[in-house]
């Protein structure tokens, strides 16, 4: 008995269209990237604390790894005492940040002593636009860094 061997040969719109319905409606249509579905790729260095007449200067040194400009990103900070008090809560918008770019942000925090500080958390972020638009989750971005006494955490 010998066996028959035939051969169908499918057309280029053939193949592609078993090929959408074979990977599913992801391939169909492409999702915009959401910058905040990478791994951390914004560093924030609390890089240095002052005292100022006023109360603390804060200077950050801020890292945009990403490929995305950011006209909006504002970060809600809480600072505490060597016993875990909270010393003071505020919210610093650090934007625009240029993607791939760093950059150096300062800001004074009125009635903080710098002295008494000695960690901080960046409990979120509050507000985060990008230029296609606003950004759910941008906290994932973030990687904490201190290079001073004070110790950062998110």
């Amino acid at each position: 008995m010998s066996a028959s061997r035939s051969t169908v040969r499918l057309s280029a719109p053939v193949v592609a269209a078993f090929w959408l319905l074979a990977s599913g409606p992801a391939a169909a249509q492409a999702a915009p990237e959401n910058p905040a579905a990478a791994d951390p790729e914004i560093t924030i260095d609390l890089n240095r604390l002052d005292p100022s007449e006023r109360g603390c200067r804060v200077h950050l040194v801020i890292a945009n790894d990403t490929p995305h400009d950011f006209s909006r990103f504002e970060v809600d900070w809480v600072f505490f005492d060597g016993d875990g008090v909270i010393s003071e809560r505020t919210a610093l918008e650090v934007a625009p940040l240029l993607a791939r770019r760093t950059s150096v942000k300062q800001f004074v925090i009125d009635r903080l002593d710098c002295a008494a500080i000695d960690s901080a958390l960046i409990n979120g972020v509050t507000v985060c636009d990008s230029a296609e638009g606003p950004v759910a989750d941008c906290l994932r971005l973030v990687e904490p860094m201190s290079r001073g006494g004070v110790t950062l955490r998110r």
